[in-house]
């Protein structure tokens, strides 16, 4: 289908006007011929700075491309504003972002705000010029694209746009735009086409296997020209990884290398219950690269998380037996709690819970607390139990000890004490 009409840049542009009538049916918002043909010369006479010598002009331009209105006006059905309001949102949705546009262009179209073709179509091309560098190439790209869907710049999309929406205001079917209303499919822009040795390069720069050095020694180039001719075809519209994505890249190929070498131990030692610095010993690996593995096997389904691993198993009874008579004999002497520690290479707790666990047992140990002082600081059934309920609870919701030692008043170590004599089970 032949155009109906053309912008009045265009009409500008073919020599067809001056200047100064294109600047002035402009700041009038006539942006087309078509608004052009519906003004008698009286409507023309109420425009800014329209003379004799002017409306002569116009009257010559309407003559030589024969602009004429419709003889018969023709009501336009709610059937017809419903479609053409369907080409509107068409319109609206249809994003530019993703067309195949030089760099250059996308941002000057990011930089106007430009983001859909209604947008676009809804500017003269002296709009489109005010916006930072906007030159003869982005022009051409923009009107090839345009031409090739035989559409143009300056609609007044929204005042169209209002008309079919209002039910109640009669429009007649000349007053719509017949390329909006037949524009069945958009035709995107064909990417600038380039050789295939830039397509080679292209493809393994992306493959993320190589660096401009590798490139360039591979087609004998320098690294400097591997590195204009990326620039060339990201300018061109080609999708390109950047330099921290192609390191990314490599760093999770190097990681999955690892990962199906080590994930077999790993899952057996992990399984063991070993503590992480047993299991770094053991595979000769870093904390890091621990780290990542066993997220990558919890999220691959491979291991459940382990939030307490069991100490080794205690001593034999005959050991037991040396260190608490050590203890007693120690206790017996007088000796505080943290000179036994030192003595005997243990912590202090670890001294106490000792002594608490030889009352257990039935043991007398000199200089410590009377029993019944020694039942007051132990804690009731219920507080047991309370706390066995709130830290399986807060494990299992990944809260470290120190986390949960804040919560209950307490170090991560009574926490760890804690777990070990009453939910190793569960843990």
């Amino acid at each position: 289908m032949e155009r109906s009409f053309f912008s009045i840049d265009e009409i500008y542009s073919k020599g067809l006007i001056s200047l100064r009538i294109r600047n002035t049916l402009l700041r009038a918002k006539i942006f087309n011929t078509n608004h052009l043909a519906k003004l008698d010369d009286k409507e023309l006479k109420k425009l800014p700075s329209i003379g004799d010598e002017a409306l002569n002009e116009i009257r010559r331009l309407k003559e030589e491309i024969k602009l004429k209105g419709p003889k018969i006006k023709e009501i336009a059905s709610k059937e017809f504003k419903l479609k053409f309001l369907k080409r509107i949102i068409k319109l609206k949705n249809y994003s530019l972002k993703d067309l195949n546009f030089s760099t250059r262009t996308k941002n000057c179209l990011s930089n106007g705000k430009i983001n859909s073709l209604f947008d676009l179509v809804s500017l003269s091309l002296n709009d489109l010029k005010k916006v930072d560098d906007f030159g003869a190439a982005c022009e051409k790209e923009i009107m090839n694209f345009l031409k090739g869907n035989k559409l143009s710049l300056g609609y007044d999309l929204d005042s169209l746009s209002s008309k079919a929406s209002d039910p109640s205001e009669v429009s007649y079917l000349h007053e719509y735009i017949p390329e909006i209303f037949n524009l069945e499919k958009i035709i995107a822009p064909k990417k600038a086409a380039i050789s295939e040795k830039d397509k080679k390069i292209m493809m393994k720069w992306n493959s993320g296997e190589h660096t401009l050095e590798t490139l360039g020694k591979e087609f004998g180039l320098t690294r400097e020209r591997i590195r204009q001719i990326l620039n060339n075809l990201k300018r061109k519209g080609y999708k390109l990884l950047s330099t921290k994505e192609i390191s990314n890249l490599r760093k999770e190929k190097k990681f999955q290398k690892k990962y199906e070498l080590l994930k077999i131990s790993f899952i057996d030692l992990y399984n063991k219950e070993l503590s992480a610095k047993k299991i770094l010993e053991e595979l000769h690996i870093s904390s890091s690269l621990y780290n990542d593995i066993e997220k990558k096997l919890i999220a691959d389904g491979l291991i459940k998380k382990i939030y307490y691993r069991r100490r080794p198993l205690s001593f034999d009874n005959n050991k037991k037996r040396a260190r608490w008579i050590k203890i007693r004999n120690y206790r017996k002497e007088n000796k505080s709690l943290e000179e036994i520690g030192m003595l005997m290479n243990l912590s202090k707790p670890t001294i106490s819970n000792t002594i608490r666990e030889m009352k257990d047992a039935g043991w007398e140990v000199p200089n410590s607390r009377n029993e019944d002082q020694y039942v007051n600081v132990r804690l009731s059934s219920e507080e047991i139990e309370r706390r066995k309920a709130y830290i399986l609870k807060g494990v299992l919701e990944g809260k470290s000890r120190r986390k949960l030692g804040e919560e209950l008043g307490l170090d991560g170590t009574a926490i760890s004490r804690f777990i070990a004599k009453y939910l190793s089970d569960e843990l």
